[in-house]
């Protein structure tokens, strides 16, 4: 308490100098204008933000149907291709369907199979898993057809490791190893078990 008292005596000694007095009275005007503004001005402020809260919220609503439109799109696409899908898992095609396709693929886009190994599939889970191994010839654009043909094989595929050499003899021809994992249902295998 004896230090603002201390500190009012010393404010008033200050004052006596008309210029000090001058400064003072300016400050005391300066802060009246700055309140008068702030009070001036915060509706306006106070509207403004709460525009913006209204414009994000109406963004925020906007986004989620557009996800909710691509969600129920990309649905509807699954749901018609769960047929092709079975079709592909069917345990009645077998591996000679399969070879058939790669032969018809790698003659599509002009890509030599240099060797191929089948191995015996083995369950993983509800489903049979065929190691596939191949090796091919052809220029980098061919490989690159003959592997996005995938798709359109009678089985369900999955590649699980590709290895692509320049062959330096020979400039244009790559040598690539191809490792895919087929995959069908098991015999007897009911739907609700996938």
């Amino acid at each position: 308490m004896k230090a603002l008292i201390v500190w009012i005596e010393t404010l008033r000694y200050t004052a006596r100098h008309p210029w000090v007095r001058g400064v003072m009275w300016a400050t005391v005007v300066a802060v009246l204008v700055l309140l008068a503004v702030i009070g001036y001005a915060w509706p306006d402020y106070d509207q403004h933000r709460s525009l913006l809260n209204a414009v994000a919220a109406a963004r925020h609503e906007w986004v989620a149907s557009l996800m909710a439109d691509d969600l129920g799109r990309a649905y509807g696409r699954a749901l018609q291709l769960i047929p092709e899908l079975e079709k592909k898992l069917d345990p009645a095609s077998g591996q000679s369907n399969l070879v058939q396709g790669l032969r018809q693929l790698a003659s599509k886009y002009g890509v030599k199979v240099t060797g191929e190994t089948y191995q015996e599939g083995k369950p993983q889970g509800a489903y049979l898993a065929f190691p596939v191994d191949l090796r091919l010839e052809g220029n980098y654009p061919a490989l690159r057809g003959f592997i996005s043909g995938f798709a359109d094989l009678p089985m369900w595929s999955e590649i699980q490791e590709i290895r692509l050499e320049q062959e330096m003899a020979e400039p244009g021809l790559v040598k690539g190893q191809l490792r895919l994992m087929l995959f069908r249902v098991l015999p007897g295998t009911t739907r609700s078990a996938l």
